[in-house]
Parts: C-alpha cells; structure tokens; sequence
C-alpha cells in the first residue's frame, strides 16, 4: 500500500471523528471499526519504495496522529472513568482512575492500560494522569492534544508541576491563557511558563517545591574504568552558575579545535576548578530591572572586594576565571512589592522572637561550642534542616552539638530574612534570561549583596533609560566586614571570603547604627539557607546568635577576637 493512502486516510479520520460524539461515523464507519481499518492499514505499508521526501512527510503526518491517537485514548480512558466509578455515595472520596474496576479480562484501568499496551508502569502512569487532568481540570488541552495542535507532553508538564489543589483550581481558571502559551511556545520555554505562573499565583506552594528541590541537589565524582565519571544534579540558579562560567571559559571555539561540545566542556570544568584552586574570583549577581538584575562576578564580596578580577585570559601557568554575568529581570512593580514583602515578613519574625532588641544586653546564650560527636551519631530533632547539609561534624547536624556560655555584650543589629509570601501572590515573578523562575526567597537572596542595575522598558519592551551598576556596599565597608568576619559566620561552617557574600538587614530605616552593624559575611549555601528558612541572626558585640523563626537557638559564633 502507498503512503499516499495511508496519509489520505489518516487526514480522513481525524478529520471526521469526534470523541464527544460516540455515534459519529467516518464514511459509515463507526469508531471503532474505523480504528480496526487504521490498524489493518499500518500493519499493510511498505516502506521500502518511499523517496526521502515521502518519509518525511510520512513521518509529520504519524507525528500528528500520534498525538490525536494519544488525546483519543486520554479522553477514551476519562470516559470509562466516568462510566464506571461509583456515584451513589457523593460524599465518598472519588475512586483513582488507575483503581477503577472493569468488567471482562482486565480487573482495572490501570492493568487495561498497562498490560493491554504491553508498556511501562511509568508509561501507564503518565497516561493515567493525563486522563484525570482532561476530566479534571483541563478539558481544553485534551481538545487541543485531540486536534493534533499540541503534543500530549504540554499536558504532561500541567500534571507534572500543578498538583496542589488549590493551584489546579486557579489553573482552571485560567486555563485558556495556559493554552495560548502552550500553542505559541517550545516545550522548554511553556515548562519555564508554567514555573513562572505557580510563582506568580501560588508564591507559598513555589517556596515548598524550592525547599525540596534544595534538598535534591548532588554531585558525585567516582572512579569508573580509567578515569573519573561526574553525575549529578543542581538546582536552576546554581545550574546557571555553572553552565555561564563553562560558557565564558570555552569562549568561541577555533576553526581548528576539532573537539566535541562535551569535551570542550570536560576541559572547561577542569580549567575552572584550576582558577579556583589559584583563589580567583567568585560568581556574583546583579539586580536590575525595570528593574532587572545582572551578575558580575566577585563585584563586591571577593578578596578585597574584587572578587580577584577575573579577565578570562590565560596568563603563564595560572588559569583565571572568566568575566561572566547573570541577568534577572524583575518588573518594577514586583521589586517594590518585594521589597515590602520582606518588611513586613521581617516584622513577623520580630513579633515571633521579640527578645534582642538592639541596645539591650543579654545574659548567658546557649549556643554551639566544641563538637564531640561522633560523625556517625544522628539528630533527633524533627526541626533541624540541617541534616546531612551542614558544614560542620562532618556534615551531620548542627543543632546537637555541646553548649558554651557566653557573656555576648548588648545587640547592635538584628538582622532578619522574613519575607511575607502571601503579598506576593498575583505578582509576575522575577526571571533569568533564558525564562527560568525565581521564588521570593531566591529573589531576596540575590537583594542582598547583587549590583543593582536599573533599566526602565517602555510598553514595547523598548529601554528609555539606564543606570550604572550599584553596590548596596561600598569597597570599604565591605573590607570592615571581611576583616571583622573573616570566613562565613554560620554556625559550623569556615568557609573563607572568596566563598561566601555579604547577607544584611534588609529594613534599612529601622536596624543598627551602622551598615557594617547590619552585614554579616555568610558563605553561598548557607546565605540560600537563611533567606529559605527565614532565620534570624542577631549581631551583638561580641559575635552573632543564629535564631529559627519559633526563637529556637540554631548557635552562636563569636567574634574571632573575642575566641582567642
């Protein structure tokens, strides 16, 4: 059989067959016979006669079939879900599709799906869920995945990162503009759109997601065969870190560099990790916007407030770090209303713990002395985040450690990192170049030591004016906070000045005497853990007394004058 009737038919079918309408025909054919023609009719074609241009017009129509075949089985498994769960009970929580018993060979929907394709759990799975998502809330992408206008992944990626119940409802709501998207946008950039749009209406369900997705960051470096294999997995901001820096360090490649992209990036990780061993610069990010925020590295928190000025060439033997920079464009509205959300998250956590007011002295503190536990003993308490992340006792939990007594003198800055997510919602999130999402905490962080940029876009997106790159610290305060702090202040944690970043009081009109009072250095993993747990670091003069939100002593760190 030629190809030319194969795609005749096929246009046929899925031109004149409606799912909503089960009595409709297709040239006197019912459904279900003009799918037993279909099958008969692929099991016939020969295609070893076809041209290259055949094959490839072959291959864009069973690509469009494939995806109405896959939004006719979605709707197909919705209607027997409909039909067979039970409706006599209203009250009663609905039965899972995958759950719904069947009559005949198979006993539910989900060994109908899964033996009766002859495919994976994962694969049934998916299908399973996108059968509930088109039943539940999101009729309009079934239609379209039906119509072949969109692929069934688009769905996938809704069932994937909308789960909560109260984000579905709103993603009901709103879902004709999810589906303008997803007919105008790559698959890629809708993910990013769907990321963005949870930020934007669900700010609080966004900050969970990120907790967890802290949690999952990895690397591993093991041996395999001769060499060396590296695998793991970073979240997007530190994602974007990495691959900008190996960007900047491969630069454009030669006419005569005859290597791979993987081996040119081999080489880059190697050469970067060199740059760092030399003790060259840091990454850094700029806030600019409408404002939009940029990146530049090392602009204020390296080694004498430089970041040891990378210049991306090679000089001698030295390997040095690339200038790189990361951009973060925020709408002005969204900056202000951030900016506000943290006041008021701060005053929260002031409420909370309202003890340590600045100026008032303070008695014995209970905080983190010598560790002297084994590597192997584990925490029991439920509160602690820290567990397997901390810097301190080999990695294992901070909080469990013996306690020291110390006479810290009065309170000179209380520097908290509340930030109030409710206020947030129905505010455009702030986003990277490439589309990607930041949650509020992510944006707070970057406020506190980036170079703010300010750029004003018109309507059109068209700038009508800029701003050059600010610090929110000068070079010499930044060196006061260096030599008072001299490696991060968390609890634990040694990391030296060219890993770590200045994090601040962020009501500026309220707290300390002095900006140097409200800055404290805090290396970059523990800097995304403050702003992400909202703790609350109160700066006496004698060292720095880390809180939880409840007012629970995390540790203390002294003023390295006063330990020696």
């Amino acid at each position: 059989m030629s190809v030319q009737s194969v795609l005749h038919l096929e246009s046929e079918w899925s031109d004149g067959f409606d799912a909503e309408k089960p009595d409709a025909d297709l040239h006197s054919r019912e459904p279900l016979d003009a799918l037993v023609a279909m099958e008969r009719t692929c099991a016939g074609i020969s295609v070893s006669d076809m041209t290259v241009q055949e094959c490839i017009a072959a291959i864009e129509r069973m690509s469009t079939m494939q995806a109405r075949l896959a939004g006719l089985k979605s709707a197909t498994l919705a209607r027997i879900g409909e039909l067979q769960r039970p409706n006599n009970d209203e009250e009663a929580d609905p039965v899972p599709l995958g759950l719904v018993k069947l009559p005949g060979t198979h006993r539910t929907v989900f060994e109908l799906v899964e033996k009766g394709g002859g495919q994976s759990r994962e694969t049934s799975r998916r299908e399973i869920q996108r059968a509930e998502a088109i039943a539940g809330p999101f009729p309009l992408f079934g239609r379209a995945i039906q119509e072949g206008r969109i692929s069934a992944e688009y769905l996938d990626v809704l069932t994937r990162y909308v789960r909560e119940a109260e984000l579905q409802e709103k993603a009901s709501q709103c879902e004709a503009e999810l589906l303008d998207r997803a007919l105008r946008e790559p698959l890629p950039m809708f993910t990013k759109s769907v990321r963005a749009w949870i930020v934007k209406n669900g700010p609080v369900v966004a900050e969970r997601k990120a907790r967890i997705e802290s949690r999952k960051e990895r690397l591993s470096v093991y041996r395999e065969d001769n060499g060396f294999a590296v695998r793991g997995w970073l979240t997007s901001m530190n994602g974007l870190v990495l691959d900008r820096a190996l960007r900047a360090m491969i630069g454009v490649p030669s006419r005569e560099d005859a290597r791979s992209s993987d081996q040119r990036q081999a080489q880059a990780l190697v050469d970067l990790v060199s740059a760092g061993i030399v003790g060259a610069g840091k990454e850094g990010v700029v806030l600019g916007g409408a404002a939009g925020l940029d990146a530049l590295p090392g602009a204020g928190s390296g080694p004498n407030g430089t970041g040891g000025r990378p210049n991306g060439n090679r000089s001698g033997s030295a390997v040095m770090p690339p200038r790189f920079q990361i951009s973060v464009h925020v709408p002005l509205d969204t900056l202000v209303q951030t900016q506000r959300a943290i006041e008021r998250g701060c005053k929260s956590l002031e409420i909370l713990d309202p003890q340590g007011a600045e100026g008032s002295d303070v008695g014995p503190v209970r905080g983190l002395g010598e560790d002297h536990r084994s590597i192997e003993s584990h925490c029991e308490d439920a509160e602690c985040y820290e567990i397997g992340a901390g810097l301190g006792a080999g990695g294992s939990c901070l909080h469990g450690r013996a306690e020291v007594t110390q006479q810290l003198g009065r309170v000179l800055a209380t520097i908290r990192a509340g930030t109030d997510l409710q206020m947030l919602d129905g505010f455009e999130s702030a986003v990277f170049d490439d589309g990607t999402p930041l949650v509020p905490s992510k944006l707070a962080q970057l406020m506190c030591d980036s170079s703010i940029v300010r750029v004003v876009l018109s309507a059109r997106g068209e700038p009508l004016d800029a701003s050059h790159a600010q610090r929110l610290f000068s070079l010499t305060q930044t060196r006061a906070v260096h030599a008072r702090d001299r490696t991060c202040r968390f609890p634990g944690c040694d990391r030296g000045v060219e890993m770590s970043e200045i994090h601040h009081a962020q009501e500026w009109g309220r707290k300390g005497k002095t900006v140097v009072d409200n800055a404290v250095l805090i290396c970059f993993h523990h800097h995304e853990v403050v702003h992400r747990e909202e703790i609350t670091i109160a700066h006496h003069a004698g060292g720095f007394v880390f809180k939880r939100p409840s007012g629970k002593v995390i540790g203390v760190r002294m003023h390295e004058s006063r330990n020696g």
